[in-house]
């Protein structure tokens, strides 16, 4: 039972403040925190190959058996330092993007990818290795779930200007760009089809635009893994953005049905 604020028990009122944490928590936390930051310097510095948990467990100050503790294996080490890198910049990549005009699509979604391609030049072995695991993971725990969440939040982020074109040329075009079902049948011929399914063919390509552009991103993270691989340069890159931007502006909505600029003259 709660009263002004108070949860209460037979005796007295009990708090509902937060207890401040025991000794053994803060220990807890201050070694997961020390471990992190060293596993982050220490794949900064070398390949994933050249690390070691006994060089990691050394440089966090803590015994070997302490660390695996908190992760099992070096894999989920590398996933643990590295998740922090790649969400570091996706916010300035959004940061970045932000300070552009709206409806710059192409050089918003440049940001996010130079940020993201800055990630990767760093060491570019691990940032594959760590692509790698987010997609064909061979741990499990925490760790993989909040890269996974990170990759996720990169995703959206590289959609969002695509969609917000999609938008802005449906609202030119007096519709709104809702998504469709995409498993219902076309309108039969010489009907249009209904405004929502007109509207949704345009929210659709946004929505497969932004997977295009994620897709060639990542890429090119991991060409730079491959020595004597072609890389894609950054200038083939924001070619790929633009050729998608052109693409979305294409498709108009006349009398509710998308139609590509060239079959409505």
């Amino acid at each position: 039972m709660r009263l002004g604020g108070k949860a209460t028990r037979k005796g007295g009122p009990v708090s509902t403040q937060p207890q401040p944490l025991g000794r053994r928590e803060r220990g807890k936390l201050e070694r997961a925190a020390r471990i992190a930051d060293a596993a982050a310097t220490l794949f900064d510095e070398a390949p994933f190959a050249d690390v070691t948990t006994e060089a990691i467990a050394r440089a966090a100050d803590v015994a070997e058996g302490t660390l695996f503790r908190y992760a099992c294996s070096k894999t989920e080490l590398l996933v643990l330092a590295l998740n922090t890198r790649f969400e570091a910049a996706l916010d300035r990549g959004l940061s970045t993007a932000a300070a552009l005009d709206p409806l710059d699509t192409v050089g918003r979604v440049d940001a996010l990818a130079g940020a993201l391609l800055a990630i990767g030049d760093e060491r570019p072995d691990n940032a594959a290795l760590y692509q790698r695991e987010l997609l064909f993971p061979t741990i499990g725990g925490d760790y993989l779930s909040e890269g996974e969440r990170i990759a996720r939040r990169w995703e959206l982020a590289i959609a969002e200007p695509f969609e917000e074109l999609a938008a802005s040329l449906a609202s030119a075009s007096g519709a709104a760009a809702t998504e469709v079902d995409p498993t219902q049948p076309p309108a039969p011929a010489g009907e249009a089809p209904a405004a929502p399914a007109a509207v949704g063919h345009l929210a659709t390509e946004a929505r497969l635009a932004g997977s295009a552009a994620w897709d060639a991103i990542q890429l090119s993270v991991a060409r730079r893994a491959r020595a004597g691989f072609p890389l894609l340069s950054r200038a083939d890159l924001r070619g790929q953005f633009e050729l998608l931007v052109r693409a979305l502006n294409r498709t108009e909505v006349v009398n509710n049905t998308p139609t590509t600029q060239q079959e409505s003259r």
